[in-house]
């Protein structure tokens, strides 16, 4: 059977592993609420998928009616290399300028692309009808 000093030091052992695992899980905790905090002004992200969703139903209502994808072969491009552009990271909010001009940026092209698919449809729909 351990002695009495042994199990004082067992016991200190483990109490001293469990104050460093709690305080590690708070300075964790801690260090993604700071991260999650700063993400820049979400105005910008909002305005931005509002768009992308404009642009979608726009693209959608195209498909609907019958514009073919040949029309739409550089708006769909755009909208591939959209997709594919990552937001910048934030660090601890150091780079909050350049997440919202990212966000601005994606909010206006994706308005540009809604744009061009509304100019599209007319243009798609008199030729087709003067081939017909």
């Amino acid at each position: 059977m351990p002695s009495r000093s042994a199990h004082q030091k067992t016991s200190s052992q483990r109490f001293r592993k469990t104050r460093t695992v709690f305080a590690l899980s708070l300075l964790l905790s801690m260090l993604l609420v700071l991260l999650s905090a700063c993400g820049g002004d979400p105005k910008y992200q909002s305005q931005a998928t509002q768009n992308k969703q404009a642009f979608e139903k726009e693209l959608q209502h195209a498909h609907d009616i019958g514009v073919p994808d040949s029309y739409l072969t550089k708006i769909n491009k755009q909208k591939d290399e959209l997709g594919q552009t990552p937001a910048p990271v934030n660090f601890l909010g150091l780079n909050a300028p350049a997440v919202d001009q990212y966000y601005n940026n994606l909010a206006t092209r994706y308005k540009q692309l809604t744009i061009q698919t509304q100019g599209v449809v007319p243009v798609a729909t008199q030729q087709l009808q003067n081939q017909a």
